[in-house]
C-alpha cells in the first residue's frame, strides 16, 4: 500500500522531500498523468489519527506548499499502488485541472475571533435596557427568585447569540472583500464571534489581516474592547479540495 499525502502541479526533484518525515519513512514525489503524486510507503490497510501522524502529514504538505499548486488529500488516504492512482487521474482530469485553477497562487487562512465572556455579557446589557432592568430587579430577589433568574438566564444567552451572529455576519462582510471563498464552521463557544477558513490570493495575504485587525477594533460584540483574533496558516487548502485518489478505510475513492 502506499499513503497519500497530495498531488502537486510541478516536476519536483526526487529528494525534494528529503529529511521530512512522512506517516511511516520517506517521503517520494512521482510523476503520475502530467502531476506530481506526492506519497510514502505504508504497510497496513488503516491510518489511526494519532497527534504524531497527523502533524507528520502536516509537515509534508507544507513543505510541498513551496513547490507549485498544491492539491492536498484528507489524511488517512491510501491507495494499492501509483499504478492505481494514475488510473483514478485519467477519470478525474477535468475535475483535478479545476481545482488546480481553484487553488493555484492561493493559500488557506483559519480564523479565529474571540471576545471575553464579561465584556459580551456587558454589551449586551448595554444594547437592552429592559434586560438590564430586570437584572438589577433579581439582585435582591435571593431564593425566591430562582425561576425568575433561570428566565433572565435564557433571555441573556438568546440576546448574546443574537450580538455573536450580527458580528459573524460583519466579519464576513468585511473579510470576503479579500478572500475568494470561505468556509464556515460552527462556534466553540459562545464568545467566538467567527470560526472560519478562508481561501485567500497569496498577494492578498497581508491586507487580509490587515482588514481583520481593523474590523476586530470596531466589532460591536464586546464594547469597546478590541475581539481577539487568530489567523492559522497560510496552510494548504485542504476545505476547498474534495478530490481523492486513493482510499479510507471501508469507503470506495471519490
Amino acid at each position: 500500500m502506499i499513503y497519500l499525502y497530495g498531488l502537486l502541479d510541478a516536476a519536483v526533484s526526487p529528494n525534494a522531500f528529503d529529511g521530512v518525515d512522512g506517516i511511516s519513512g520517506p517521503v517520494h514525489a512521482t510523476r503520475c498523468g502530467g502531476w506530481t503524486v506526492i506519497h510514502g510507503g505504508y504497510e497496513g490497510e488503516e491510518v489511526m489519527p494519532r497527534r504524531r501522524y497527523l502533524l507528520r502529514h502536516a509537515a509534508v504538505l507544507e513543505a510541498a506548499m513551496g513547490h507549485g499548486a498544491l492539491l492536498p488529500m484528507r489524511f488517512g488516504m491510501l491507495a494499492a499502488s501509483i499504478s492505481e492512482v494514475e488510473d483514478r487521474l485519467a477519470t478525474q482530469k477535468p475535475a483535478t485541472e479545476a481545482a488546480f485553477d481553484r487553488v493555484r497562487g492561493r493559500v488557506e487562512l483559519g480564523v479565529r475571533v474571540t471576545v471575553r465572556e464579561v465584556d459580551a455579557l456587558e454589551q449586551v446589557l448595554r444594547d437592552t435596557p429592559d434586560l438590564a432592568r430586570l437584572r438589577d430587579d433579581l439582585a435582591g430577589a435571593g431564593r425566591s427568585g430562582h425561576f425568575a433568574k433561570a428566565e433572565f438566564g435564557r433571555q441573556l444567552g438568546e440576546a448574546a447569540a443574537r450580538q455573536r451572529a450580527r458580528a459573524q455576519k460583519s466579519l464576513l462582510k468585511e473579510l470576503s472583500q479579500c478572500a475568494d471563498d470561505h468556509v464556515l464552521r460552527a462556534p466553540e463557544s459562545d464568545f467566538e464571534a467567527l470560526r472560519a477558513e478562508f481561501l485567500v490570493p497569496e498577494a492578498r495575504v497581508s491586507a487580509f489581516s490587515d482588514r481583520l485587525a481593523a474590523v476586530c477594533e470596531t466589532l460591536d460584540f464586546a464594547g469597546p474592547r478590541p475581539a481577539n483574533a487568530h489567523i492559522v496558516g497560510p496552510g494548504p487548502a485542504y476545505h476547498f479540495v474534495t478530490l481523492a485518489l486513493g482510499c479510507a478505510p471501508g469507503k470506495e475513492a471519490a
